[in-house]
């Protein structure tokens, strides 16, 4: 696993020992950055379920301003600062470990301005993407900056949730990752 593009392109990155997280494939962190373009440049970014960081560390890596990274894991925070530091990118990262639900509230009660992309990579096939979109949907527009995109990484054989607050405008399989691009209605 290796960052693909920008300032740490190349730089190999170490995933939580075990098998309790399964990272983005390279192909599938390709084709969500091919589909976010040149939105990532300047952007607040979250990770939500953030695993390794290898995302939110390709989002800092492409110019984005400031990702913050969430997790409840303590070996992914582990290596998600290792990674971090290996990189040369902490300074633009905050780390939340907490469970997402918490957190999302915790930022959009903040003071701070709202995200422009939203990553949500959750353990595949458990709901727990539909219940993260719902949360940022209640969570408007707080949590958002106007025209912000939501992507969701499920399982290829899973729906992607569906939410009234957000129209899905892309979609893609990857082997055994399915993407989904969403904007707020």
């Amino acid at each position: 696993m290796r960052v693909i593009a920008g300032s740490a392109k190349g730089h190999a990155l170490f995933a939580p020992p075990g098998l309790a997280t399964r990272p983005t494939s390279m192909r599938a962190r390709e084709a969500l950055f091919s589909m976010l373009g040149g939105r990532v440049a300047g952007a607040r970014f979250l990770d939500l379920f953030c695993g390794s960081g290898a995302n939110g560390i390709e989002a800092l890596s492409r110019g984005a301003l400031s990702c913050v990274f969430v997790d409840s894991s303590r070996q992914c925070e582990a290596a998600l600062r290792r990674n971090l530091g290996h990189t040369k990118l902490a300074g633009g990262a905050s780390i939340m470990r907490m469970d997402f639900l918490d957190a999302l509230k915790k930022l959009a009660a903040g003071p701070g301005p709202g995200f422009d992309v939203v990553f949500i990579d959750p353990p595949y096939s458990m709901g727990l993407a539909a219940r993260a979109v719902d949360a940022i949907a209640a969570a408007l527009p707080a949590l958002l900056n106007h025209g912000a995109l939501v992507a969701v990484e499920e399982a290829s054989g899973t729906e992607l949730p569906e939410n009234p607050a957000f129209e899905l405008i892309k979609q893609k399989r990857y082997g055994a990752a399915r993407l989904g691009m969403y904007t707020v209605v």
